[in-house]
């Protein structure tokens, strides 16, 4: 078990969900971003998409961290929602579904299903839509580049 997962075993997890509407191109709220974890890793999730929007500091809420989440998705040309809310008791932080599902594959059991799944939840979290998009090899390293 990481460094990270023994942390978030004693800290409660929270689901951050990105909604966008763009009227000219859908009158629908679209999932753009999602993401299961520690508020601090909430924040170090979000934080890269806009570096000139300081990130809260401790102790946070999910309150500070919805609306610093929502002020670094802000574009004009777009209306968005952030909902942070706490993670189902069962609930694993995103990236550790992510890494479980890789060795899955390597082991050859995993099912179309699953496949389907964890496209869309790794879409979700390292290319949330107009948000950000990992660089190749930032879930081990922490560093994320901003998208917009």
């Amino acid at each position: 078990m990481t460094e990270q997962q023994q942390q978030r075993q004693h800290e409660p997890l929270y689901t951050l969900t990105v909604e966008m509407i763009h009227q000219k191109t859908s009158p629908e709220w679209l999932t753009v971003g999602l993401a299961t974890d520690t508020l601090a890793h909430l924040v170090e999730w979000a934080a890269p998409a806009n570096p000139e929007i300081t990130p809260p500091e401790a102790p946070l809420t999910a309150e500070a961290v919805r609306q610093f989440v929502a002020a670094v998705a802000a574009q004009p040309e777009y209306e968005w929602r952030v909902h942070v809310e706490p993670a189902p008791e069962d609930a694993r932080a995103t990236i550790d579904e992510l890494e479980d599902f890789a060795h899955r594959c390597e082991d050859g059991t995993v099912t179309v299903e699953d496949m389907d799944r964890h496209d869309i939840l790794s879409t979700l979290y390292f290319k949330p839509t107009r948000l950000f998009m990992f660089d190749s090899g930032s879930h081990t390293s922490g560093q994320y580049r901003g998208w917009n």
